[in-house]
């Protein structure tokens, strides 16, 4: 019953009993809010300039660079099916966090471009991206696979700012095209 806002000063929640701000950071004043995501256990991904925090039961877990992250995150957030969390700096680049462990995703040049949206259901993972179109990520194994589509695949742009994978797997793909 709680909806999420996530502004340039911290976090804010809504529900039956009103607004009521949340602290992210340490510092006395809230870090800016840049992504949420609401994982199906119930957790709220945090993206602030500082990396991830993770709400869960009424306390945070940060995430930053003490724990392998990039030095700044603020871009989108997803949490998929298996408990592995994505996210995607500003700067550029792809990466996700599991058990503790951080890694990189280079494959199809995300390394190097960015990444402005994320969506993802039991068969992977779809990525908006700045100049590279929409890929499509999937595991076979614990080997990345990935399929880029862009104008030649028949996208009116290459550069995806919003993608969706609705409940019958059509896959909504938004440009400003």
């Amino acid at each position: 019953s709680n909806v999420w806002i996530g502004t340039g000063e911290g976090l804010l929640r809504v529900n039956a009993r009103g607004v009521s701000a949340l602290a992210t950071g340490e510092e006395e004043r809230p870090l800016p809010v840049t992504a949420l995501f609401e994982d199906r256990e119930g957790s709220l991904w945090i993206g602030t300039p500082r990396g991830l925090e993770r709400l869960r039961d009424t306390s945070f877990t940060t995430y930053g660079r003490a724990e392998g992250l990039p030095a700044e995150s603020g871009g989108p957030i997803h949490v998929d099916l298996e408990g592995r969390t994505w996210f995607a700096p500003m700067s550029g680049g792809l990466f996700w966090l599991r058990n503790g462990q951080v890694g990189p995703v280079t494959t199809d040049g995300l390394a190097s471009d960015v990444v402005y949206s994320l969506a993802g259901s039991k068969g992977g993972l779809w990525i908006g991206r700045k100049s590279g179109g929409l890929t499509r990520l999937q595991f076979e194994g614990t080997s990345l696979r990935a399929r880029t589509y862009r104008k030649a695949a028949g996208l009116i742009d290459d550069t995806v700012y919003a993608v969706h994978e609705s409940l019958d797997g059509t896959v909504w793909a938004g440009t400003l095209g």
